[in-house]
Protein backbone atom coordinates (compact mmCIF):
# COMPACT_ATOMS: atom_id res chain seq x y z
CA UNK A 1 0.00 0.00 0.00
CA UNK A 2 1.01 3.67 -0.48
CA UNK A 3 0.65 6.47 1.86
CA UNK A 4 -2.43 7.81 0.40
CA UNK A 5 -4.11 4.08 0.18
CA UNK A 6 -3.02 3.71 4.15
CA UNK A 7 -4.37 7.03 4.74
CA UNK A 8 -7.79 5.95 3.11
CA UNK A 9 -7.65 2.31 4.73
CA UNK A 10 -7.42 3.34 8.37
CA UNK A 11 -9.19 6.36 8.16
CA UNK A 12 -6.53 9.07 9.20
CA UNK A 13 -7.48 12.56 8.95
CA UNK A 14 -4.34 14.98 8.35
CA UNK A 15 -4.25 17.62 11.25
CA UNK A 16 -1.04 19.57 10.14
CA UNK A 17 2.52 19.31 8.82
CA UNK A 18 5.44 21.36 8.40
CA UNK A 19 7.96 20.83 5.59
CA UNK A 20 10.73 22.77 4.54
CA UNK A 21 13.49 22.17 1.21
CA UNK A 22 16.34 23.56 -0.04
CA UNK A 23 17.26 23.23 -3.87
CA UNK A 24 16.28 19.86 -4.41
CA UNK A 25 16.59 18.64 -0.74
CA UNK A 26 13.15 18.07 1.40
CA UNK A 27 12.17 17.35 4.84
CA UNK A 28 8.31 16.18 6.19
CA UNK A 29 6.45 15.63 9.28
CA UNK A 30 2.89 15.56 8.89
CA UNK A 31 0.78 14.64 11.85
CA UNK A 32 -2.48 12.57 11.49
CA UNK A 33 -5.28 11.62 13.53
CA UNK A 34 -7.88 8.43 13.70
CA UNK A 35 -11.16 9.19 14.76
CA UNK A 36 -12.05 5.34 15.93
CA UNK A 37 -8.88 4.64 18.25
CA UNK A 38 -8.21 8.85 19.38
CA UNK A 39 -5.20 8.24 18.45
CA UNK A 40 -2.26 10.27 16.46
CA UNK A 41 0.35 9.47 14.48
CA UNK A 42 3.16 11.13 12.86
CA UNK A 43 4.92 10.03 9.82
CA UNK A 44 8.41 11.91 9.04
CA UNK A 45 10.52 11.72 6.45
CA UNK A 46 13.32 13.69 3.78
CA UNK A 47 15.27 12.93 0.43
CA UNK A 48 16.01 14.48 -2.49
CA UNK A 49 14.34 15.29 -5.65
CA UNK A 50 14.11 12.29 -6.43
CA UNK A 51 11.85 10.62 -4.31
CA UNK A 52 8.82 11.98 -1.94
CA UNK A 53 7.29 12.19 1.37
CA UNK A 54 5.43 8.48 2.19
CA UNK A 55 7.97 6.94 -0.32
CA UNK A 56 9.14 4.26 2.75
CA UNK A 57 5.36 3.81 4.05
CA UNK A 58 3.98 0.89 3.43
CA UNK A 59 1.28 0.29 6.67
CA UNK A 60 0.22 1.60 9.62
CA UNK A 61 3.25 0.24 11.68
CA UNK A 62 5.63 2.48 9.65
CA UNK A 63 3.96 5.85 11.56
CA UNK A 64 4.72 7.10 14.49
CA UNK A 65 1.75 6.59 17.30
CA UNK A 66 2.15 9.78 19.82
CA UNK A 67 -0.22 11.99 22.18
CA UNK A 68 -1.01 15.23 21.61
CA UNK A 69 2.12 16.46 23.35
CA UNK A 70 4.19 14.23 21.36
CA UNK A 71 2.57 14.91 18.06
CA UNK A 72 3.34 18.70 18.78
CA UNK A 73 6.75 17.77 19.90
CA UNK A 74 7.43 16.24 16.44
CA UNK A 75 6.70 19.24 14.34
CA UNK A 76 8.68 21.70 16.92
CA UNK A 77 11.62 19.05 15.88
CA UNK A 78 10.95 19.57 12.45
CA UNK A 79 11.09 23.00 12.40
CA UNK A 80 13.96 23.06 14.49
CA UNK A 81 16.09 20.62 12.31
CA UNK A 82 14.45 21.34 8.49
CA UNK A 83 16.69 22.55 5.67
CA UNK A 84 15.47 25.94 6.09
CA UNK A 85 13.95 28.78 8.59
CA UNK A 86 10.66 27.80 9.10
CA UNK A 87 9.01 31.06 10.22
CA UNK A 88 7.21 31.36 14.12
CA UNK A 89 3.76 32.21 13.29
CA UNK A 90 3.72 29.03 10.82
CA UNK A 91 5.46 26.94 13.56
CA UNK A 92 2.87 27.85 16.02
CA UNK A 93 0.01 27.72 13.14
CA UNK A 94 0.75 24.08 12.71
CA UNK A 95 1.06 23.17 16.44
CA UNK A 96 -2.30 25.19 17.33
CA UNK A 97 -4.17 22.95 14.72
CA UNK A 98 -2.28 19.96 16.84
CA UNK A 99 -3.46 21.38 20.05
CA UNK A 100 -7.18 22.08 19.00
CA UNK A 101 -8.07 19.40 17.19
CA UNK A 102 -11.52 17.74 18.28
Amino acid sequence: MNLEQIIQAEDLVEVASVQSGEMYSWSQTTVYFQHRSGRFFVVSGSGCSCNYFGDDVYSLADFSEVSRQGAMDALRAEASSGYEAIAADEINREIAKVRDFR
